[in-house]
């Protein structure tokens, strides 16, 4: 039985804190305490070396990491201790050999493999294999892919757009969110499922609920993380951020326009919002305000800070002056 998780945070596990001779031991405890049953073994004599972060929510367990070389096999006695959830590797930089169902199938870097945890087979790769892993419950997918079964046991090609948006949103979140509630965890979970069920061919009217839930959710993250972590640049438009996404200017509009917002809206709120928090961090950030409304993609200091005051009911050398006069009154 998998460990139950008491809080919905990041795992991580680091071979740099644990004695040499007991890596191994703490690594498999990890994988056969949060995420798989196997039998595990080492492919060499070197000390095993590897890093990974893990997070486990009630339906839904995923990580990544970088490992060394493992021979990991799933016998008929751990498989009869486990269920039928649906668990996906990822090869996200290596080699990776399955055997299952009688077969041998080898996944390529950027691909992915699609396994049920009720079935036995054997899972190996060599030194310093960077892995992405998903375990998620089967009803959750198979509600929106039909004979779902068809689909375990075989590979996904690098290509497939669902797995690369599903490995996207993952990153997102794990980055941004703090998944402090249930609610928030049942939603990232939900997602999660519609993009697999993509990945896995979902078709008909099952497509349907995963495109409109899932996949317009997932792209919307991920732009708003990219749009975050470019405010600085004055020529975003949705002209040259849809590109990136493989989506056209107007379909991006579009799923900013189903939270009630534009794009523009978005993009000026965050830069704003940056620009504040710059203005009152006195001790971290001593530019000139010039320079802030610069660095946070305003090309116009006139614009920045009309649409500064309107905002926040103050202007940028208001808010320096009052960070600056409670400072030191401490």
């Amino acid at each position: 039985m998998l460990a139950s998780p008491d809080h919905f945070g990041a795992r991580f596990f680091r071979t740099s804190a644990i004695p040499e001779t007991h890596r191994f031991a703490a690594w498999n405890h990890v994988v056969n305490g949060w995420l798989l049953g196997v039998e595990s073994n080492p492919v060499s004599d070197a000390p095993f070396r590897g890093s990974a972060c893990l997070r486990a929510l009630p339906d839904l367990r995923y990580g990544w990491g970088m490992l060394g070389g493992t021979v990991n096999r799933r016998t008929r006695t751990l498989v009869a201790q486990d269920n039928d959830d649906l668990f996906l590797f990822v090869n996200s930089g290596g080699t990776f050999a399955v055997s299952q169902r009688r077969r041998e199938t080898d996944i390529a870097a950027g691909g992915a493999y699609i396994m049920s945890c009720a079935e036995v087979g054997a899972y190996r790769w060599p030194e310093g294999m960077k892995l992405t892993v998903v375990r998620t419950k089967l009803d959750g997918v198979s509600a929106l892919v039909r004979n779902v079964y068809d689909s375990v046991g075989s590979a996904l090609a690098p290509g497939n757009e669902g797995l690369r948006l599903l490995i996207r949103y993952l990153q997102v979140m794990h980055d941004a969110e703090p998944l402090a509630t249930v609610e928030a965890s049942a939603l990232v979970t939900r997602h999660v499922q519609d993009l697999l069920a993509l990945a896995l061919g979902a078709v008909g009217e099952g497509r349907d609920v995963a495109i409109a839930r899932g996949l317009r959710a997932a792209r919307l993250k991920t732009i708003k993380a990219y749009v975050d972590q470019h405010l600085g640049w004055p020529e975003l438009s949705p002209e040259n951020v849809a590109p990136r996404f493989r989506i056209s200017a107007r379909t991006l509009q579009r799923l900013f326009e189903a939270e009630g917002i534009t794009f523009s809206e978005y993009l000026l709120s965050r830069r704003l919002a940056r620009a504040h928090a710059a203005l009152g961090d006195l001790r971290g950030d001593a530019r000139g305000i010039g320079d802030v409304a610069l660095a946070c993609g305003f090309g116009n200091i006139s614009y920045f800070n009309r649409r500064f005051r309107a905002r926040y009911g103050a202007t940028p050398s208001d808010i320096r002056n009052r960070d600056l006069l409670r400072d030191r009154s401490r």
